[in-house]
Parts: C-alpha cells; sequence; structure tokens
C-alpha cells in the first residue's frame, strides 16, 4: 500500500487513506477457472441443477389498432435462459463485517436476464434474476440448492420500510449538515442513527399468525397472514420508537440557523439525482462545501411517479383490450365489464398511492418533520404538462420540467440543478423544455449538468457561477427581512442564546410565503415570537 500512496504522490494523506481501506475481493482476468469465486464464465452447480430461465411480460398492444395499421400482432415473449453473473466462496468473505449476516460457506450465485433486462419495477419482473445458495456437503456435487432471496411479502415490506427509512434518514442529515456549530457533528449524528436503526431492523421479526389460530382457520390460514401482515404494516408503529431515538440522536447536533445559506435542489436522471459519487462529480459534497443547503430528492418520489403513471396508462387505455372504440351504450354487460376492470385496477393504485405516502410522512413525522413531504404528483402533472406532454414516457419524464416550477414557485429554492450522464435523451428534451420555462418565471435559476460529457472541474466552475447568484439572492433576501423587521443581526444571536432550544434541529421554524432561506424565515419567526413575549409581558 505505501508503494501505491508513493507512486500516485499520496504520502502527505496517507494516514487519512489507510484509515479508509477496506477488506476487499479482488478479480482477475484468467484463461481458466483457479478459485471458487469467480465472475463471468461458467459457475460451479450440484450435480441436479436446473438452470433458471424466465418469461418477459408480454407487451400490450390493442389488436384492432394494429390490424388497421397492417401490422402483426407480435408473439408473446419467449422463455429465456437466465446469464450467470457471478459466484462468491462465502468462505473468502466470511471476516469481512458487511458478510456478518450470510452463511459461514457456500457458493452465493447471481443470475439475470441480460437481454431483456428487468429492472424490477413491475412485479412480473421478479423471476428476471436470481440469487441462489449452493451448500456443500461433499466438494462440488452438493444436491440442495436453495434459493438465496425468498420474493414474499416481508422481503417487499422490509424493503419498503428500510429504503423509507433511509430517504428521510439522508434529507435530515443534509437539512442539518450546513447549519453544524461543529463541522462533522451531522454526519457523526447519522452514523450512530444508522447503525442503531440497522441493528433494529435485522433483529426485527416478520409478524406471524399464531400457531393456535393458523390451525382454527384451516385452509384460510395463509389468506389471513397475509391480510395481518399488512394490518400491521400500515397499523402497527414497529418502527416508530427507533425513529423518534433517532431524531433524539440528531437532535444533539447543535446548529446556527443565522447562517445565510443558498438552497439547492437537486433534480435529474434517477441515478445522476439521488446517488453522491464520481459518477456526479460528487456534486452534493461540493455544493455544502461552497456554502449551499441542498434539498436531494428521494427514491420515493420515483415510486409514487412510478404509481402515478401506471394510473394515466390505465386512464388512457381504458376499454382498447376490448377494441378501439367503447361498445355501445346497448351493449349494459360489455360496458359494465370494461368499467368494473377499470375501477379495480386503478383502485389498486390509488390505494398503493395512499399508503406508500401514509407510511413515508408517518417516518418524516417520527424524524422530527425536518424532512420534506413527498410532493403530490397530480400537482407536478398539472405544472409540467403543459411544458413537457406528461404522457412521454422514458427517465423522468414530465418530473424535471415540473420540480423545476415547484420548488422555485413554491419558495422552496433558490436554484434548482438538474444532473444527468452525457447522452441521456429524456433530460436532454427536458432541458430543451426548461428554456420555456425559464423565460416564463424570471426569477428562476436554473442549470443543467451533464456529468459525463464535460469534465469536472468545467462543471463545478458552471455551477459556482450559478450558485453565485443564487448566493447574492439568498444575501438580498435575509437583509431586506432584517429591514422588515427591523431586528439587527446581534439582535437576533440574542434571543437564540436566550431561547437555547432554538439552537437544536428538531425546533420548528414555519415557511412564509415569499421567503425561501432558512435564515430569512428564522428571522421572521424571531420577530413574532419577540412580539408574542413583549405582548405577554405588557
Amino acid at each position: 500500500m505505501n508503494d501505491l500512496f508513493e507512486k500516485y504522490g499520496l504520502q502527505g494523506i496517507a494516514s487519512t487513506l489507510r484509515r479508509r481501506v477496506l477488506p476487499a475481493v479482488a478479480f482477475s482476468l484468467t484463461e481458466e477457472r483457479t478459485t471458487r469465486s469467480a465472475f463471468g464464465g461458467a459457475p460451479l452447480t450440484p450435480s441436479d441443477f436446473e438452470w433458471p430461465s424466465y418469461t418477459p411480460p408480454p407487451r400490450r398492444y390493442p389488436p384492432t389498432v394494429l390490424s388497421r395499421l397492417g401490422i402483426p400482432a407480435p408473439p408473446d415473449p419467449a422463455p429465456r435462459t437466465l446469464d450467470f453473473l457471478l459466484q462468491i466462496d462465502l468462505a473468502d468473505i466470511r471476516l469481512f463485517s458487511a458478510a456478518k449476516d450470510l452463511p459461514q460457506s457456500g457458493l452465493l450465485t447471481f443470475f439475470y436476464d441480460s437481454e431483456n433486462n428487468p429492472w424490477g419495477f413491475d412485479p412480473a419482473h421478479q423471476d428476471g434474476f436470481r440469487v441462489m445458495l449452493f451448500q456443500q456437503t461433499g466438494g462440488l456435487n452438493q444436491s440442495d440448492t436453495a434459493a438465496g432471496l425468498e420474493m414474499n411479502l416481508d422481503f417487499f415490506l422490509g424493503v419498503l420500510n428500510s429504503l423509507n427509512c433511509g430517504d428521510v434518514m439522508n434529507e435530515v442529515s443534509y437539512a442539518i449538515r450546513p447549519f453544524e456549530a461543529n463541522a462533522g457533528d451531522a454526519d457523526r449524528a447519522l452514523d450512530e442513527a444508522m447503525d442503531y436503526l440497522h441493528e433494529v431492523f435485522r433483529k426485527k421479526r416478520p409478524w406471524k399468525l399464531d400457531g393456535g389460530l393458523s390451525k382454527y382457520l384451516g385452509g384460510f390460514s395463509d389468506t389471513a397472514e397475509y391480510v395481518g401482515k399488512f394490518l400491521n404494516q400500515i397499523k402497527g408503529d414497529d418502527y416508530i420508537p427507533a425513529l423518534e431515538r433517532c431524531r433524539d440522536i440528531f437532535n444533539t447536533v447543535e446548529v446556527d440557523r443565522l447562517r445565510v445559506k443558498p438552497i439547492v435542489k437537486i433534480t435529474g436522471e434517477f441515478w445522476a439525482q439521488t446517488t453522491e459519487g464520481e459518477g456526479n462529480f460528487n456534486m452534493f459534497s461540493f455544493l455544502q462545501r461552497e456554502g449551499a443547503q441542498v434539498v436531494v430528492e428521494p427514491v420515493g418520489t420515483w415510486i409514487m411517479y412510478m404509481l402515478h403513471q401506471a394510473i394515466q396508462e390505465y386512464k388512457d387505455l381504458k376499454g382498447l383490450e376490448e377494441g378501439t372504440e367503447l361498445p355501445p351504450i346497448w351493449k349494459l354487460g360489455a360496458r359494465t365489464k370494461i368499467e368494473i376492470n377499470y375501477r379495480q385496477k386503478v383502485a389498486k393504485l390509488k390505494l398503493a398511492e395512499a399508503i406508500f405516502k401514509s407510511e413515508y410522512h408517518k417516518i418524516v413525522k417520527a424524524l422530527g418533520g425536518v424532512a420534506h413531504h413527498l410532493v403530490d404528483q397530480y400537482e407536478l402533472q398539472r405544472l409540467g404538462h403543459p411544458y413537457y406532454n406528461s404522457r412521454a414516457g422514458g427517465g423522468e419524464g414530465h418530473l424535471e420540467v415540473a420540480k423545476n416550477i415547484y420548488y422555485s414557485n413554491k419558495d422552496l429554492a433558490h436554484m434548482v440543478l438538474s444532473l444527468k450522464p452525457f447522452g441521456c435523451m429524456p433530460s436532454t428534451q427536458s432541458d430543451g423544455a426548461q428554456s420555456a420555462v425559464v423565460s416564463n418565471y424570471k426569477d428562476m435559476i436554473f442549470l443543467p449538468i451533464e456529468t459525463s460529457g464535460e469534465g469536472e472541474i468545467n462543471a463545478h466552475s458552471r455551477v459556482q457561477m450559478a450558485l453565485g447568484e443564487a448566493k447574492n439572492k439568498s444575501k438580498k433576501e435575509f437583509a431586506d427581512i432584517l429591514e422588515r423587521t427591523e431586528l439587527t443581526l446581534d439582535q437576533c444571536r440574542a434571543w437564540v442564546e436566550a431561547h437555547p432550544e432554538s439552537k437544536r434541529p428538531m425546533y420548528q421554524i414555519p415557511h412564509t410565503k415569499g421567503v425561501i432561506g432558512t435564515a430569512a424565515n428564522f428571522v421572521l419567526h424571531i420577530a413574532e415570537r419577540m412580539k408574542a413575549e413583549s405582548a405577554r409581558l405588557n
């Protein structure tokens, strides 16, 4: 390792890098397989192993429309053998901390349909990948093959809870970090809270039907257990005490909200706007170093968008499976069948929307109400559709345009930064529509950045230029609020010292229409509190 530090001139930060080094398994290219762990090639399998396959869901085309155009209906997709990706000998990684919850031995084997590339957003995609564990009892001729992941309701509820908790915890940390009195306190609190919540999730056991009651219900026991798990999710509060403890951990951080920070909302292509790293030039941390308050995008917004688009598609295609036009009004049976089928599908998706939003907001409340609520997808559609057709599929669709308008028009951000990889066609189309948006909203500061089309230095330079304008905007706003309230910064700080609870992240500050910045809203809050306290004394 010292040779690498010397080779790349990193001796000056060698001690810092050494603390961050983690154990890893490396793969190297060879002519023949020489280890039990392997990437590509052919897997080691038991003698009775059956290679997994996957049948993609058929595409829906209205048959009468195709016939009128003279296009034959495409055949249903044929089953396809999954491709082998990776095999890891668990004995190679058993000493790693990240593998402590995995078995100590066996071959963890991954398969995927690399031709159809199922994303996983449709339940029909769940067979498009497999994770299998080959437990060995005698050389390579073991006979027991077990699925590594059981795709059941417990699994999906676990994913839902962990995804939402991670989303909200992440946003809370970004809301606190720009104002922390002591640098690093927010990250320390986040690490402590995440470690604690990880243990809570690890020890949590799925809800199960009582054994005696299960015997009594007989053939209905599976249905009863399914309903019980579902009700326990939406009515139970298993995670609330743990989240409230995480809230208390965050609340130990002292903050100074009188620091003037421009608020920058991140939008763009899904991966680039949600994943901090080299792929987006570490833009979130760069913005924070430059003095911005970053509003990150939760994955929950994308899930709500997918549900919304599915509902919209059902509305648009209502009755098309039966023909290009609805049956005549006198054919009540056919009309009723179409209507019932349509309403059932939409009702299920509407219920999913309501449950997901309720579960997300329950977590926001438990973590102190610091994070934003999920934006109403129907309002986003209303805002974005005049500029970008909400029926257009691909990428973020109309969301990029709609979120730019929403966060600017609702006084939630001084600047909107759109991140996307080079050549992302939907984002490029959105950028074209944004020119019309910006022309209609004169005070809007919007900047698109292609994270692979331009170098990191150039991208950071462009962001600095736009951020400079946002900083001036936030400073002027703060000065105007001080003048309006007839307060000085020293008077505000004196009030804060007299009210130490206002130094805590969970202290609630109302948002005033027409005022964007945290510091400006805090001054308005201080003025209202001072006025109320003065009235009580008189």
